[in-house]
C-alpha cells in the first residue's frame, strides 16, 4: 500500500527532470541561437567595413597642373639647301637667237693673199626674245683662227629683238696656200653662248689663201 501512495511522487519528480531537461535543452538552443545571430551580425559588420574601406574616395590635393608633355617624338625637317644662282647668269630657251643675213665683207671661197690682214663682217638679226647689249661678245668657236682674238666686243650698241646689226673681226690670212675657215659665236653679258638658230650653231668664215 505505501508503495501505491510513492507512484505519483515518483511520476511527479519524472515530470518534473523531464521538464527540467526540456528547459535547459531550450535554454542551451537559445543560447545557440544567440550566438549564431551575433556571428552573423559580427560578419555582416566585417563585410560591410571591408567594403567601405575598399570603396573608400581617396581624398584629392589640389596639386599645381603641368603642359602635357608628349611623349612622341616630333622629327625636325631639315630642308636641303638650295643653290643660289647668281643673278641672270641662265636665260631661257629661245631668249638669244641669231640669224645670219649676208656676209658684208668677204664672202665665202674669197681669195686673200698669204700673210695678209683682212677685215670680216657679218649681217645678223636678233631672232630671240631678250636684248644683245653692248656686252655681248664675239668668240671664236674652232678652226682656224687666222690670227684673230679669243673674243672681242663687237656690239657698239644694244640690239632689240628682230633689229639688226654688222659685227666685225680683224683677221690675218695663214702664210701657207690653202683653204681656211674658221667659226665664230656670240656670248650674253652673262657668258651664255649662243649662234645661228635654236642650236646656236656658229657662223664662218672661209677664205681661200693664196700666193
Amino acid at each position: 500500500m505505501k508503495r501505491l501512495q510513492f507512484i505519483p511522487v515518483i511520476l511527479l519528480a519524472g515530470s518534473l527532470g523531464v521538464l527540467g531537461i526540456m528547459f535547459g535543452i531550450r535554454i542551451v538552443g537559445n543560447k545557440r541561437q544567440v550566438t549564431a545571430i551575433i556571428q552573423t551580425q559580427t560578419a555582416v559588420a566585417a563585410q560591410i567595413t571591408a567594403t567601405q574601406t575598399n570603396t573608400a574616395v581617396p581624398l584629392v590635393t589640389d596639386t599645381p597642373t603641368s603642359e602635357p608633355t608628349s611623349s612622341i617624338p616630333t622629327d625636325t625637317v631639315t630642308p636641303f639647301p638650295t643653290p643660289t644662282p647668281e643673278p641672270g647668269k641662265t636665260v631661257e630657251a629661245g631668249c638669244n637667237v641669231a640669224v645670219f643675213i649676208a656676209d658684208i665683207t668677204i664672202p665665202d671661197k674669197t681669195e686673200i693673199f698669204a700673210d695678209h690682214k683682212f677685215v670680216k663682217t657679218w649681217r645678223l638679226q636678233n631672232g630671240g626674245k631678250c636684248t644683245w647689249t653692248t656686252k655681248t661678245v664675239l668668240y671664236f668657236v674652232s678652226g682656224s683662227q687666222m690670227s684673230g682674238p679669243d673674243k672681242t666686243s663687237a656690239f657698239p650698241v644694244d640690239v632689240e629683238p628682230g633689229e639688226s646689226i654688222d659685227i666685225s673681226v680683224t683677221l690675218r690670212a695663214p702664210k701657207t696656200a690653202g683653204v681656211s675657215k674658221g667659226y665664230w659665236g656670240l656670248k650674253d653679258q652673262y657668258g651664255n653662248e649662243f649662234g645661228l638658230g635654236m642650236l646656236g650653231d656658229p657662223f664662218y668664215v672661209e677664205i681661200v689663201v693664196v700666193e
